[in-house]
């Protein structure tokens, strides 16, 4: 979605994702009336039988239907924060949405925003893939990723903050919590422009080293020394999950290279064949 003002946008995909069959309302107790008939009321008088009355069936007064969306992406738009919290809000309070791919991309998000956003997402389980690409974020927004992130019962499997404004200190303590959670497998933070000095490079060692989810790191558009790149060597060495890790340009390809040996080799799946019938 490419638009000037996606405000209204937003309020229709919110009324959809929240909508009730307005129609059921409609029909309660509503039938058309028409003109007594002399010649029935006599006919019906000369009827004594009794005649069953099937009883009524309960409707319920407001149904709601399932939610297709699954896929949402609002990009270069320009949408204020009173359309973030209508968003949060419908994500908090529907427990039936199939919501699973949200991306902000290339809008000027402000903190509250992301705070508001954050409410909702860590009691929302569904969602798999979270980009907020371009989105002006700094250090301040950390945290609130943050608990998306270590939320107990996240399902985010993808997580793109690329092109943002974060520095070494907060991209140390987004990937220490990353430590906390066994289902995020595909980080990017690339284009942050920042330096990947010792902190970090100690931080991403720990990712390196332990064995969690993570498969793919892309850390390309920041900075990196070929001293501190043998150190990403060297742990590499006990890598157990890395399967794809993007660097900065510009490195040591000796050292890129054996750091590319390192890294753990998926697993083709392999297709299976069905067998002809003659």
């Amino acid at each position: 979605m490419n638009m000037q003002n996606g405000n209204d946008i937003i309020k229709g995909l919110c009324f959809y994702i929240d909508n009730i069959k307005i129609c059921d309302l409609l029909k309660k107790n509503i039938k058309n009336v028409r003109k007594a008939n002399p010649i029935v009321e006599r006919k019906n008088k000369l009827n004594l039988k009794k005649k069953t009355i099937d009883p009524e069936k309960k409707s319920d007064s407001i149904k709601k239907n399932p939610c297709n969306i699954k896929s949402l992406r609002i990009f270069n738009t320009n949408i204020d924060i009173n359309a973030i919290i209508l968003l949060s809000k419908i994500l908090y309070d529907n427990n039936y949405s199939k919501l699973e791919h949200l991306a902000i991309d290339c809008i000027n998000l402000e903190n509250d925003s992301l705070k508001y956003m954050s409410l909702s997402l860590c009691n929302y389980n569904s969602l798999k893939s979270l980009s907020l690409q371009y989105c002006n974020l700094n250090n301040d927004a950390i945290k609130y990723i943050i608990d998306i992130v270590i939320y107990v019962n996240s399902s985010i499997t993808t997580l793109n903050l690329s092109g943002n404004k974060f520095t070494e200190e907060g991209i140390c303590s987004l990937f220490e919590s990353f430590l906390l959670n066994n289902v995020l497998s595909n980080i990017d933070i690339s284009y942050n422009m920042f330096n990947l000095s010792s902190p970090f490079i100690e931080m991403l060692s720990k990712i390196i080293i332990n064995k969690t989810n993570i498969s793919s790191i892309s850390l390309i558009g920041n900075f990196l020394d070929n001293d501190n790149l043998s150190k990403i060597n060297d742990a590499m060495t006990f890598n157990k999950s890395l399967s794809v890790l993007k660097l900065p340009n510009g490195v040591d390809k000796a050292i890129l290279k054996e750091i590319t040996l390192k890294l753990v080799k998926r697993k083709r799946i392999k297709k299976k064949c069905k067998k002809k019938v003659i």
